[in-house]
């Protein structure tokens, strides 16, 4: 049996010493490596949160902008005329609406922002038959 690696001699300690400090060191860099890669999902993830609700703000905003949109198209159908565009005034900073006016057919476009959506209106005799979102677009 060798009794050498028991006897302090200023040289077997340290080795030892050295072995456990080497696992520490790996065992830190892991564990840090671990809490960062936590720390970058959880922040790709928040990122992902904030675009998805930023998404659904504008496109409740865009609805509205298209439900307001009926009122203001049977009035442009009742002044007549032929197919024009017509642009709306809209409170919303940032928002546009177009109202597309062909014969009985009013094309709606709405923008906010980087977001955008269309509708197609049919009337007769100025009263709303049918209504469909045509498409809806943004980031």
């Amino acid at each position: 049996m060798k009794l050498e690696k028991y006897i302090n001699t200023g040289n077997g300690w340290s080795a030892r010493r050295r072995a456990r400090r080497g696992y520490s060191i790996i065992l830190v860099l892991t564990t840090m490596i671990f809490v960062s890669m936590a720390i970058m999902g959880m922040t790709t993830l928040f990122g992902h949160e904030v675009r998805r609700t930023r998404g659904a703000l504008a496109e409740a905003q865009l609805r509205q902008l298209m439900v307001a949109a009926v009122p203001a198209a049977q009035e442009q159908l009742r002044a007549g005329g032929s197919v024009r565009d017509v642009p709306m005034s809209v409170p919303v900073e940032g928002a546009s609406v177009v109202l597309h006016i062909s014969g009985t057919t009013v094309n709606v476009d709405a923008r906010l922002r980087d977001f955008k959506a269309s509708q197609t209106l049919e009337f007769d005799n100025g009263k709303l038959v049918s209504a469909s979102l045509t498409r809806t677009a943004g980031q």
